[in-house]
């Protein structure tokens, strides 16, 4: 089982989501880091519920510069939010 996971599939991240009670309850699942377009609101929602009902709360949301472009201004609302437990504890073992 992972301890870090990124979910970046253009459009059903929420759907993926949805289905991941049983890998969202791994204890040692630290981070999760979910691309989302904050411009689909039910997306976002379904997301943050989910990861919130889980223990996870949002440590980073970053942004990539490419899509400040002109020619991908209709990616300019697209972030990868970085979700982290609070009681989470690294270790290098």
């Amino acid at each position: 089982m992972p301890n870090h996971l990124k979910i970046d599939v253009d459009g059903i991240e929420s759907l993926i989501i949805k289905e991941s009670d049983a890998l969202l309850s791994y204890e040692n699942l630290y981070d999760v880091s979910i691309e989302i377009d904050e411009n689909n609101k039910n997306s976002y929602n379904t997301i943050a519920n989910k990861m919130k009902e889980f223990g996870f709360s949002l440590k980073q949301k970053k942004h990539a510069a490419i899509f400040d472009q002109p020619a991908l201004a209709s990616h300019s609302s697209v972030y990868n939010f970085i979700f982290s437990r609070q009681e989470a504890q690294y270790s290098l073992d």
